[in-house]
């Protein structure tokens, strides 16, 4: 009678723990049946507090059978019974608040939107921004051949590498 009262027991638990983290329907039935207010369903997971209210009643429904079955039962073997179930909604709200803090932890951050209305807000955001404003440039002059347009490959070499051509005067003709 008692192992099958506390099998009764576990198997709701965990059952109401899974519609909680909507591994399984029947959470908003769970919480009718605990008679909580509903919230509007979010797609989402129970918060820890409604947890703890459907386990609750659940430790109540609990205690009524036990009630009912106590003369049947071992004083000590109840006793006992008493005080987990005095326990469990306590424990298993602690431990799915946990769980769900880890699956927050453990989540990938949100993927930014790049909708045109973000980029147009970075340009708005950063159009008088200068990012090269603190960097100093040398002034190079890159000398190219006159007839193909390649950059010089050596200083102080004046005829073109790849083209044979002058780097400095135009070919006759051209």
């Amino acid at each position: 009678m008692i192992d099958a009262l506390i099998g009764r027991i576990n198997g709701q638990v965990i059952r109401l723990l899974r519609a909680a983290c909507g591994e399984e329907r029947g959470w908003p039935e769970a919480v009718r049946q605990a008679g909580l207010p509903a919230r509007a369903p979010t797609g989402g997971s129970a918060s820890a507090r409604e947890v703890g209210g459907v386990l609750d009643a659940l430790v109540v429904e609990a205690l009524a059978a036990l009630d009912e079955h106590a003369a049947t039962i071992d004083p000590v073997q109840l006793a006992g019974l008493r005080q987990r179930l005095g326990m469990l909604a306590d424990y298993e709200t602690k431990r799915y608040g946990a769980a769900m803090e880890r699956a927050a932890a453990e989540a990938p951050p949100p993927k930014p939107s790049l909708g045109i209305a973000n980029i147009f807000k970075n340009a708005v955001e950063t159009y008088q921004m200068s990012p090269w404003a603190h960097l100093e440039y040398d002034n190079r002059i890159t000398i190219t051949c006159r007839t193909c347009g390649a950059p010089q490959q050596t200083q102080r070499e004046f005829h073109c590498g790849f083209c044979g051509g002058n780097m400095f005067n135009r070919e006759e003709g051209s």
